[in-house]
């Protein structure tokens, strides 16, 4: 079980980031997937609940839905997952939004049973449209999330919040959070097949602006990305050409077996690759310090 304290976290986030690291996240749940990231030395896990939806062959997306105790699965599943992962600091994905759960209290037991942080999953930030209205309107929306990160924040745990556009990030950087993910967006087959998707171009522009109006609140934020834009090592290296004090990459990978883990091996190796681009475009404009 990784042991190191939230401080102890950000300091080694930071070194790496300003001396030109690609930090590389793996989002899964499935306890072997965690085992093989923590073995390739991934920077970080975030283990969900979704891992019998995704032995029954269902999406990520699956876990959006009301078919399980989010919470309280995860919660059981940290008994099997933590003891196994060594080298990584693990983060709980919780869904700020239970109308079950005391928060603080709950916050309080993953960190006591070993979880070095949290992640807002499941996130109503995927969810858009008259239904993501309707839960803003009634006291089901992103604010609750924001007020978990604060929570989990004042318990001293790593806080990793998914975001989505620029507002996002500057309330949860306001909450205290250590590291924005900003995420670009769920893309489904047929959008890929119209070619409807977000340009690499419209993300890099879009992190800017979380960049931009994030750090005008606290410099020491680091923030990452997500999204099928940069699942790609050629958007990845484009990204990071356009922002150089991007922090990493974030990848969701749900599955496990023999093949898909050759294939995280090759993300993350993909990733790592371009270290070496980011020192020398932090270099070049003086960025991330």
């Amino acid at each position: 079980m990784y042991r190191k304290s939230r401080q102890e976290i950000v300091d080694l986030f930071r070194e790496r980031s300003e001396n030109g690291k690609i930090l590389t996240g793996i989002g899964t749940g499935m306890e072997q997937t965690a085992k093989h990231g923590d073995h390739l030395g991934a920077d970080f896990l975030a283990f969900y609940h979704t891992g019998r939806l995704q032995r029954a062959g269902r999406s990520m997306l699956a876990g959006m839905l009301s078919y399980d105790d989010a919470n309280t699965i995860v919660q059981e599943l940290g008994d099997e997952v933590l003891p196994a992962v060594r080298k990584t600091p693990v983060f709980a994905g919780v869904c700020g939004t239970d109308p079950f759960r005391k928060m603080d209290m709950f916050l309080g037991t993953l960190k006591e049973q070993g979880f070095n942080g949290v992640q807002n999953f499941p996130t109503v930030g995927i969810v858009d449209g008259r239904f993501r209205a309707n839960m803003e309107g009634t006291n089901m929306g992103y604010q609750l999330e924001v007020d978990m990160i604060r929570t989990a924040h004042e318990l001293d745990l790593f806080t990793c919040p998914f975001v989505f556009d620029a507002e996002q990030g500057e309330a949860m950087t306001h909450a205290g959070a250590d590291m924005l993910l900003l995420h670009f967006g769920l893309v489904t087959k047929r959008a890929l097949e119209r070619g409807d998707t977000p340009s690499v171009e419209s993300c890099a522009d879009k992190l800017r602006q979380v960049w931009e109006k994030c750090r005008a609140v606290r410099r020491d934020i680091l923030i990452g990305c997500c999204g099928q834009q940069v699942d790609s090592l050629e958007g990845a290296a484009q990204l990071v050409q356009s922002i150089p004090s991007v922090a990493g990459f974030f990848i969701f990978f749900p599955g496990k077996g023999e093949e898909l883990e050759k294939g995280l091996t090759t993300k993350v190796r993909e990733y790592r690759s371009l270290d070496k681009m980011k020192r020398a475009a932090l270099q070049r404009t003086g960025a991330g310090r």
